[in-house]
């Protein structure tokens, strides 16, 4: 069993009423009707409990959490130690005591939930407690409120006299309340919250707060109580924007969506203030406010009012506060915009510019009360950036600055001194000084010479703006860093001589491999903006570290003009992250051309001037990638609904609402095919965003790889597609990723509360292309790094707010700003900065529509609409797909479904699968949109649910010798339930009894009985907590073999477990719905649709394989047993399988695919082996050029017989003597030249590669020309009446190209010959022979359909055959060679032949004719090779319509199949196609109305439906058209029972036949 405990990614908000009650309402709740509409509280309180009666329930990491929890409280002093003593004892007591609450016997979890909900809301630490003392804090506010509430004239004094309690009665009067008896905390608190919600001034007083200097020590605040919470407004100083009024968000308060506040300074007129449009923050302006900032200087209250919210807060110290303020945020800005270094004269570049910020090794010697004198490097008394801050702060400071190994921190203005040692350490009151012991580390000094940063709010970018104007501001803003432009373009001369690169000008370049471009030289000490450059015309990506990577849509720094419009890597060589010397990985994603083309190129600041200071173009050859094979299949693409055209990338998408398939728009070569929901194309096209498995994939449009992978959440685009950005809640976390190369990949970066993402005006989210950095910050974490080396970064990151660090710190982000090497300002603002601006294409209410209470999927159809209507695309609905991917319904080809067709056909390949018993699912998990009940105070609802089923269980496994206890939650649990029970022994509050404890609160349940005994298993999923940043989800997975005696310790049943903390987890693997089966040995478990499959030892209770993220798991429809054992068999509902080593889990043995009843496997080298036609119908790419190739056209070389075998039993794995070759490229257009007769075909191709061409009409090869010989174009004769021409280019190899086709037309005049001769037999006199019904009637209607007109095509003339009995061997035999006799190449004879078809023990095929003995095939039925030896003479074109296969023996004994039968045939060197009635071990069927279904499908699709199934509308019936329509008619009338199929023998490309 495993158990763990981790805090990691996020989970679902449950929306349900039982959550929709706060951890408030229920603390409210166990309060005593004040609050209510109810009597007031009684003053008496029974007493406690004495403290040595009680006990814990708690595990000691429990008890260490409760007691941080009431040390933030208040309430607990001692050592965080987990023991349960009497200090937490009396902490728990005091804490119970002041929420009205008798002091609990017992700890419980609820306890600690209880005390966790109100530490994560802020609450207030003391609620209850009644009245007392002589000057009691709670009546002064009762006091006050009661006086701005009208029902109070007295002195606001504290004191609970006969005036005070004769306001408090009347006030409960009118509100239907009984007068109170005494007054207590909750008085105060509704009182507060009834003023916070009057939409109009209140009354002000002398006893609201006056203005003080905060914990900064620069800005100052006040606050003012509002229900069980306080809101305080603070004079804050913004880097930015100066001195504002900041609200300080506490306890859930949120200001509203307004535009404006205003401000009624006492009784007099309001006036309205600004905010600023992101953080909705009034911005006091010294100029424009000067009347109103005097009125708030000498009034006494201000009611502030926002929208239909107010409240009131008191201005005593506001003036002589608000002086301070300004001075000192003038002192700030002043020193935020100096450009001041604060180290000067220091610059180096590390040894290793990619390698990650080193942390120092070591500890803190804290010295209170302790002055160390001396040894300052910088200090605040100086340095305004150093003023302000807490000691945590001051900490972070020293420890990010190298030379610094102590410091002091003065409380009194929150003044921090940096020294380089520990001075002369001297006595000093309230002074903390500390003293670093160990190997210490920091950031590094600039890489180049040049200012310290400057802040600057002009270069952030501002919504709504255009990407000129931007540009334009932060040149402005840069033009103060600029040197004398003279002196710059000297040093970047000098530069430009050292400055080298070497281009790969040869060796093996292929699409999707990366080569190096090394650069070296970079000896610039000034710092001038200056970049190497990497660019691409066609498309590619980056690799590695030491860059930037833009798109073509994107824009440059400074706006400078080279290499825009093209894919581009730019090492900034003046700041953080570039060396002496390095290298840039290009990953070309085409094969064919790629002009690449580096430059050198500087800005000069101070004249905004771009100089180009050398360059160079190479142009490279790509070769295509090696093969891959070609995932989807036609039952595949079956599931699509839509389709979406991407024009600018030749990219079609088909795709329904979990899946997609991208494929090449012109050849329909396959891109891509893989899971994926909530479909988003980007801004310019290039890049598909879906989600999977809580995850995002940012999915290439060139070459189907995934570019980049975040979290899914609110999705942004920047920089031309650069730059993906998500954000989710809890704590707003913020993932970051580059896609046109792997430098940026920042996930799981928290930065706020846990209700939200991020947000404009709460996070800063920011790419500075200038200075190739990055910033993310908000309140609870940040994270400021190098954008060529992002694991150069300053980080304060946690699994939640909860355990946060803390956020936000600028003094300690301009250190790292002064780190990297600025060359130009830079904003702080908390905004999404990006040059352009971030894009969002999507949005929740796209894809979801709210209800009062709850959310619905929208209709996918709409969604799409909504999603691509933004970008100019839109999705067209495919009718004649299936609606959807119904799993259940996959079919193997015929009426077999897949899950029962796969045994079967394994075994045609030599693998045969162990029996097991296939479970029962007695409890479901909850359906998609089902309400889920998951949360913990919804278990009894899950109980009733399981009840049924448990119930069973425990009545087995009681028959079977066990006792045990469920594991559920024992007596009063408090306010707030939890899930701990759900890990059995693990669990503290299930009772403690020493029994066997069986899981009972379950969300899925199954069973399988062997002949050994039943074995249960059951799923579990529960979330605890009460807030949504405090909510814990637990997991467990549960295996109970009840044929094996009772465990003795209850972890045995659990098979995995997991919690988490602070909102934060991941999927697991058990935590999908599962299907089980069984033997007497193992257990197998599949997750349907999950692509999960467990195999677990009933002997040793012992997991001996979990396979998760399986191929395409999100196919998975079944699982089984090799009957070794030794091997686990993945059927997808695709038709695609996959054969996985138990003991070896490092990939896949085989792979295969059942397709029309055949199958297929193969190795990762593409050995093969297959029945029938199978090969035919899986392809293999190339990535980077476009085309499939079916395997069987790359010869016998790879063909391995009984490859299964060889590899499943005796491991055995064919030695790949060589990769599989690439077929040559060809493409081109073919046309008639002017005469008519002769045809001329311009190609394009590469004669390194093609070294020969064939050509083919009507699928006849007419002509073989040397590649060499013919530059680009071929001339030849037109063969007589033929419609179709396809060119084939051949390797040196063999290796042919795709066809280049073209339709010639109408021929001038008709030339051809065409035959149809006709042969049936019904009638069979060996008993062993069933007669048949329909052959002569089937022969007769093909003759005539044959010999009438066929559309505008001639009749075929037919030839006189032999019928039933009379059509012996020999007469059959001297009707065909009549059929024959005198065609010449362009005509065209066609065969009928139907009955029985045989096969002799020594596998040669025959017509069994009337008279045939099966005993005796040589001398009384037709062998086929005599058959052959006729079409052998002939260069006519042949077609067989072979209908041979009537028996429902067929393939056993001496029947024989019609693939047989058709593959023996296809041996012949002749110019044969091969349609015939069935496939496999299938019967030719018939009905009486329409004689042989095979028959009128091609009489339906030849005659009376035939324009129908003219697809091309040429007129004509091609092979494939013939083959399609008679394929569809034929599985569609037998229920799919019958598929016939078509084979050719050196007929190449489509052609016309009718």
């Amino acid at each position: 069993m495993r158990v763990i405990g981790v805090a990691l990614a996020c989970i679902m908000l449950l929306s349900q009423p039982a959550l929709a009650q706060s951890p408030l309402d229920i603390f409210r709740s166990l309060t005593d009707g004040v609050t209510r509409d109810a009597a007031p509280p009684d003053a008496d309180r029974r007493p406690s409990k004495p403290i040595q009666t009680l006990r814990s329930q708690l595990t000691r990491s429990q008890v260490q959490r409760l007691q941080r929890a009431l040390e933030a409280l208040g309430y607990y002093h001692g050592p965080i130690d987990g023991n349960a003593g009497v200090e937490t004892w009396s902490s728990v007591v005091a804490w119970a005591r002041d929420r009205g609450w008798e002091a609990p016997t017992t700890l419980r979890v609820a306890h600690l939930n209880s005390l966790e909900a109100e530490r994560a809301q802020g609450q207030v630490t003391e609620q209850d407690r009644p009245s007392s003392g002589p000057e009691d804090g709670t009546v002064r506010r009762v006091q006050s409120a009661l006086s701005r509430l009208g029902y109070y004239s007295g002195p606001v004094n504290g004191q609970t006299d006969q005036a005070t309690m004769a306001a408090m009665a009347a006030w409960a009067a009118d509100r239907n309340w009984e007068a109170p008896a005494s007054i207590r905390e909750a008085h105060a608190v509704n009182m507060e919250e009834e003023l916070s919600h009057r939409t109009g001034p209140v009354v002000g007083d002398a006893a609201l707060p006056a203005w003080q200097p905060d914990d900064t020590g620069i800005g100052s605040k006040v606050c003012a109580s509002t229900g069980y919470s306080k809101v305080c407004l603070r004079l804050a100083c913004d880097a930015e924007a100066g001195v504002v009024l900041d609200f300080e968000e506490a306890a859930g308060y949120s200001t509203p969506s307004v535009s404006s506040a205003g401000l009624t300074v006492d009784r007099g007129p309001e006036a309205m203030l600004p905010l600023d449009g992101i953080r909705k923050r009034p911005v006091l302006d010294a100029g424009r406010d000067a009347a109103l900032i005097a009125r708030l200087s000498s009034g006494q209250s201000l009611n502030l009012k926002l929208g239909t919210w107010s409240i009131s807060f008191g201005l005593a110290q506001f003036g002589p506060e608000y002086d301070r303020v300004g001075k000192a945020c003038a002192t700030l800005l002043a020193r935020l915009r100096s450009g001041e270094d604060p180290f000067p004269g220091r610059f180096a570049r590390l040894a290793d510019e990619l390698a990650e910020v080193t942390v120092s090794e070591g500890t803190w010697t804290s010295q209170p009360n302790t002055d160390l004198g001396g040894d300052d490097i910088r200090h605040g008394l100086a340095d305004p950036l150093l003023r302000g801050l807490t000691e945590g702060e001051c900490i972070a400071i020293c420890s990010e600055t190298d030379m610094c190994r102590a410091y002091t921190f003065n409380p009194s203005g929150g003044a921090c001194f940096l020294k380089s040692g520990k001075g002369s350490p001297k006595p000093y009151a309230a002074a903390k000084s500390g003293v670093f012991d160990g190997r210490k580390k920091g950031l590094a000094p600039p890489p180049t010479r040049g200012p310290g940063p400057i802040v600057d709010g002009a270069v952030g970018w501002h919504e709504g703006e255009t990407l000129e104007g931007f540009q334009a501001r932060v040149k402005q803003a840069a033009r103060r860093l600029g040197g004398s432009c003279d002196e710059e373009k000297e040093t970047l001369r000098r530069l430009a001589e050292k400055f080298q690169w070497t281009l790969p000008h040869q060796g093996p370049l292929r699409a999707g491999n990366s080569f190096e471009v090394e650069w070296s030289g970079n000896t610039l000490e000034d710092r001038i903006p200056v970049w190497f450059m990497v660019k691409a015309e066609q498309p590619v990506r980056f690799k590695g570290k030491g860059h930037v990577a833009l798109g073509p849509a994107a824009p440059n720094p400074f706006a400078i003009k080279t290499g825009l419009g093209k894919t581009r890597a730019m090492v900034a060589l003046a700041t953080r992250g570039a060396a002496a010397s390095g290298s840039v990985s290009t990953i070309p994603l085409q094969a064919g051309p790629l002009n690449l083309s580096v430059s050198l190129v500087g800005y000069l600041r101070a004249c905004e001037e771009e100089i180009v200071l050398k360059e160079e173009s190479e142009q490279l050859e790509i070769a295509p990638a090696r093969a891959e094979i070609v995932l989807n299949t036609a039952e595949g693409r079956a599931a699509f609904t839509h389709s979406i055209d991407i024009p600018k990338f030749s990219r079609r998408i088909l795709l329904n609402d979990t899946r997609f398939l991208l494929l090449d728009a012109a050849s329909g070569t396959e891109i891509v095919e893989r899971a994926g929901t909530h479909l988003q194309i980007s801004p310019t096209h290039r890049f598909i965003g879906v989600e999977h498995n809580g995850r995002l994939d940012i999915v290439d449009m060139v070459d189907g790889r995934t570019a980049a992978t975040a979290d899914a959440g609110d999705l942004r685009w920047a920089l031309g597609d650069s730059v993906v950005f998500t954000t989710l809640a809890p704590w707003a976390e913020v993932n970051f990723s580059s896609t046109f190369g792997d430098h940026l990949r920042i996930r799981e970066q928290i930065t706020g509360p846990s209700c939200c993402t991020a947000e404009r005006g709460q996070t800063r989210v920011a790419i500075d292309l200038e200075n190739a950095a990055y910033a993310i910050w908000g309140g609870a974490g940040y994270r400021v790094g190098a954008l060529q080396n992002p694991g150069y970064a300053s980080i304060a990151n946690s699994s939640g707010a909860y355990s946060s660090a803390g956020g936000e710190t600028i003094p300690l982000h301009f250190h790292m700003f002064w780190s990297l090497g600025m060359v130009s300002p830079v904003s702080v603002a908390r905004e999404f900065d990006v040059a352009g601006g971030f894009k969002t294409t999507s949005a929740w209410e796209d894809w979801e529509v709210a209800d009062a209470d709850s959310r619905r999927p929208r209709d996918f159809t709409e969604s799409l609409s909504r999603t691509l209507g933004k970008i100019e695309l839109q999705a067209v609905r495919i009718d004649t797909a299936v609606a959807s991917n119904d799993q259940g319904s996959a079919r193997a080809g015929n009426d077999t479904p897949l899950a029962a067709a796969l045994p079967e056909q394994l075994l045609r390949l030599g693998v045969a699968l162990d029996p097991m018993v296939d479970g029962e699912r007695l409890v479901a998990s909850y359906a998609a949109g089902e309400n889920n009940d998951l949360h913990a105070l919804d278990r009894d609802k899950r109980l009733k649910r399981s009840a049924e089923a448990m119930g069973r269980f425990r009545r087995e496994a009681k028959h079977a010798g066990w006792r045990f206890d469920w594991a559920l939650p024992v007596g009063d649990e408090g306010p707030i339930s939890d899930c701990e029970h759900l890990l059995l022994g693990e669990s503290s509050n299930t009772g403690g009894t020493g029994a066997l404890l069986a899981p009972r609160d379950v969300v899925e349940v199954s069973t399988v009985r062997t002949s050994r005994g039943a074995v249960w298993v059951a799923r579990a999923e529960c979330v605890a907590g009460a807030t949504f940043g405090s909510l814990r989800p637990y997991a467990a997975f549960y295996v109970m073999d009840i044929a094996r005696p009772a465990p003795a310790a209850s972890a045995a049943l659990q098979a995995e477990g997991a919690f988490f903390f602070e909102n934060n987890a991941h999927r697991l693997w058990y935590e999908h719905p599962f299907r089980i089966k069984a033997n007497d040995d193992l257990l197998l478990t599949y997750a349907p649709g999950n692509g999960v499959i467990t195999v677990r030892d009933r002997a040793t209770q012992k997991f001996l394989w979990i396979g998760e993220n399986l191929p395409n798991g999100d196919l998975l429809v079944d699982a089984w047993l090799t009957k070794d054992r030794r091997h686990v068999v993945q059927l997808n509902s695709d038709g695609n399988f996959y054969i996985h080593a138990i003991l070896d889990d490092r990939q896949s043995l085989l792979s295969g695919r059942i397709a029309d009843d055949e199958i297929a496997v193969w190795t990762k080298d593409y050995y093969y082996d297959a029945t029938a036609e199978a090969a035919a119908l899986i392809d293999l790419k190339f990535p980077g050029r476009v085309g499939q190739y079916s395997l069987d056209r790359f010869g016998t070389a790879r063909l391995v017989p009984d490859l299964a075998r060889a590899v499943l039993d005796r491991g055995q794995t064919p030695q790949a003597v060589a990769e599989v070759g690439v077929p040559p490229s060809l493409t081109g257009e073919i046309a008639l030249e002017e005469n008519g007769s002769r045809v001329r075909a311009v190609l394009h191709f590469d004669p390194a590669e093609t070294v020969h061409m064939s050509v083919f009409q009507d699928g006849v090869l007419t002509e073989t020309v040397d590649a060499a010989s013919i530059g680009n174009a071929v001339s030849f004769e037109r063969l007589k009446d033929a419609r179709w021409v396809s060119v084939i280019g051949f390797s040196s190899e063999g290796l042919a190209s795709l066809p280049v086709s073209a339709d010639l037309g109408e021929p001038l005049a008709r030339r051809a010959v065409t035959r149809a001769l006709v042969i049936g037999v019904n009638t069979y006199e060996d008993e062993r022979l069933r007669s048949l019904n329909y052959p002569l009637r089937d022969a007769g209607t093909v003759l005539e359909t044959l010999t009438e007109p066929l559309g505008k095509e001639p009749p075929f003339r037919g030839e006189v055959g032999p019928k039933d009995r009379r059509a012996t061997p020999e007469a059959i035999l001297e009707a065909t060679a009549r059929l024959l006799d005198g065609l010449a190449r362009g005509d065209h004879a066609v065969l009928f032949l139907a009955g029985h078809g045989m096969q002799d023990r020594n596998g040669r095929f025959y017509f069994a004719t009337s008279a045939t003995d099966p005993t005796d095939l040589e001398h009384t039925a037709l062998p086929f090779d005599r058959l052959a030896a006729l079409f052998e003479r002939t260069e006519a074109r042949i077609t067989i319509l072979l209908d041979a296969c009537h028996s429902g023996a067929a393939g056993t004994g001496s029947f024989t199949t019609n693939d047989d039968l058709a593959n023996s045939l296809a041996a012949l060197r002749s110019n044969l196609t091969v349609l015939a009635a069935a496939k496999g071990r299938q019967e030719s069927l018939g009905r009486r109305e329409v004689g042989g279904l095979f028959t009128n499908a091609i009489v339906t699709v030849l005659g009376k439906d035939r324009d129908r199934y003219d697809h091309n509308h040429n007129g004509r019936i091609e092979a494939s058209e013939l083959y399609r329509g008679v394929k569809t008619l034929v599985f569609a009338a037998s229920d799919g029972k019958q598929t016939p199929w078509i084979i050719n023998s050196r007929l190449v490309g489509d052609y016309a036949l009718f």
